[in-house]
């Protein structure tokens, strides 16, 4: 109930939407079986969600402990699990996505840092090996908070994505100034609310002194020059949506299913839609 009202495209109290629902299942569009609302038929899915949400549980601490290495880098404002569609929703032979914000001017610095550490610990994705490993393949510039304008035309999967966010490491309110920045969340999904970060998740410490040397605007430009040098051209090239490379967003998809999400989304819901259609 709480997610279905939390991703509503209009506003709705929460007994509107049980009231809803519950005329959904008396006419058999739905069905309700142990607090969760289901299309017919997909009942098996709750022994997999149950499943889903003690993994989530494990890589969450996984994911803890890797935040709190990056945040010896000052210039790490903010790292969010990302991919978490549903409330603890993560399989278990999966990686864990992070979401980075660094400070302005240190983009490069700071994914060389991160996917530096990472590969030194031996935790980034491997082919044929990706559970709970760490995949760091979104970035992006305090000064570039507003993620509008890497959507596609109605990008579903790209709006829960970002509503799904989970910060887990936040300094100065860098989280707070990404909702700020991406109002259009509000318009998209009137009913949702931001995750409260509690001070568990927020840090303020003071970085180890080594790193401070990474002020300085070389290191940056040294980052930059010598990361594209290594990094792989197709990459580079790929103009698919999936690669932004700039020094405000590095988004570094190898490949985006997007418009398939989008395009399998409007296939299976077109049915149902057109159910409701005849029941008005």
């Amino acid at each position: 109930l709480f997610d279905l009202r939390r991703f509503l495209s209009r506003p709705a109290s929460l007994s509107e939407v049980s009231v809803a629902l519950q005329e959904l299942v008396s006419i058999g569009v739905l069905e309700d079986h142990q607090g969760f609302y289901l299309l017919p038929g997909r009942a098996g899915v709750i022994l997999e969600n149950s499943n889903r949400y003690h993994e989530a549980a494990r890589k969450f601490k996984i994911a803890k402990k890797m935040a709190r290495l990056f945040s010896l880098l000052p210039a790490v404002r903010l790292v969010a699990v990302a991919n978490v569609i549903g409330a603890n929703n993560l399989r278990a032979g999966s990686d864990i996505d992070f979401f980075i914000i660094a400070a302005a001017g240190r983009l490069w610095l700071t994914r060389l840092f991160c996917a530096g550490l990472a590969a030194i610990l031996r935790v980034r994705p491997l082919p044929g090996d990706k559970k709970d490993r760490i995949c760091l393949s979104f970035y992006v510039s305090e000064e570039h908070l507003n993620l509008q304008g890497l959507k596609l035309d109605d990008d579903v999967y790209f709006d829960h994505w970002v509503a799904s966010l989970v910060p887990i490491f936040n300094r100065q309110q860098s989280y707070e100034n990404l909702v700020a920045a991406n109002s259009w969340l509000n318009l998209r999904f009137p009913n949702w609310q931001p995750w409260s970060v509690s001070g568990r998740r927020r840090s303020d410490r003071v970085p180890l002194p080594f790193f401070r040397a990474a002020r300085r605007d070389w290191l940056e430009r040294l980052s930059k020059s010598w990361q594209l040098s290594i990094m792989p051209k197709g990459l580079k090239e790929n103009r698919s949506g999936g690669t932004v490379i700039s020094d405000q967003v590095l988004k570094l998809y190898a490949v985006d299913r997007r418009q398939e999400f989008k395009d399998k989304f409007k296939e299976r819901s077109a049915p149902i839609i057109a159910a409701l259609n005849d029941i008005k």
